[in-house]
């Protein structure tokens, strides 16, 4: 797929693609057509086409927004929810730790080897469009884990409490994220995108002016080069140079591991 090919370069070589591609097509093609084969196109078609580009240029750069503005969206979602499970998960081995039992030792063991497993095995997989098994397992795993940990307090109880709350967040925002990571930019709106852009160029063609067609042609095609290079930047949220990672987790680990004496090696 062509928008697979592109999330493989960086953002710099997207903009000069664009940009380059539009000018070729929109500005020298038509020139060299006109002044190899000495057409002129009459006074009426110039003005009608004009006018059609005036309306179609406007279309394109209010569509190229609004395609702006949902990617954006998808992508930081996406982001806050990766931040907030790595914070569900240092308040749950921070809960494990306050209960000072060996129930709860043992359930953190499974917690560091489940953060783990999300930045070696799970974001893998979600780049092909799959979720992990292992963190699926494991997290069923926990489940019954929970249940093990005996309580002979009152503090222990309010402690366990708290702990079932934050493990059913962070299984929340694992689901979020993995129902979150799909969205892309609907396949309509690139092909009514491609439309409008290829209906742009064809227009532009029809002017008769070649000053009108190097400077407000070109800038016009610049212009919109630069919304698409973004877009095509936002919309990759597991691919391209602004892809989001699994950082915020990996930023918790060192800390799960120095929370966890029987975790040091």
């Amino acid at each position: 797929m062509f928008l697979n090919w592109l999330h493989t370069l960086s953002d710099l070589e997207i903009g000069f693609l664009f940009g380059g591609g539009g000018l070729l097509f929109a500005v020298v093609l038509p020139l060299v057509i006109r002044i190899r084969y000495k057409l002129n196109v009459p006074d009426e078609l110039s003005t009608g086409a004009l006018d059609a580009y005036k309306i179609l240029c406007g279309l394109t750069i209010a569509l190229c927004v609004f395609s702006l503005v949902r990617v954006q969206s998808s992508h930081l979602n996406t982001e806050d929810l990766v931040a907030r499970e790595a914070q569900a998960i240092s308040k749950l081995n921070r809960d494990l730790k306050s209960m000072a039992t060996n129930e709860a030792e043992a359930f953190r063991d499974d917690l560091n080897t489940y953060a783990n497993l999300i930045v070696q095995d799970e974001w893998p997989a979600m780049a092909k469009r799959e979720r992990s098994d292992k963190v699926s397992e494991l997290s069923s795993e926990m489940t019954q884990g929970l249940r093990a940990i005996k309580v002979n307090t009152y503090s222990q109880q309010v402690a366990r409490a708290e702990i079932l709350a934050t493990f059913k967040q962070m299984v929340d925002l694992r689901d979020a994220r993995l129902a979150d990571f799909k969205k892309n930019l609907p396949g309509y709106l690139w092909v009514a995108l491609s439309c409008l852009i290829a209906m742009l160029i064809i227009s532009g063609w029809f002017e008769k002016r070649t000053f009108f067609t190097v400077a407000f042609t070109s800038g016009t095609i610049l212009g919109i080069a630069v919304l698409l290079t973004l877009l095509v930047a936002l919309d990759g949220v597991l691919a391209g140079e602004n892809k989001i990672t699994p950082q915020p987790i990996i930023d918790i680990l060192p800390q799960l591991i120095a929370d966890n004496p029987s975790l040091i090696k």
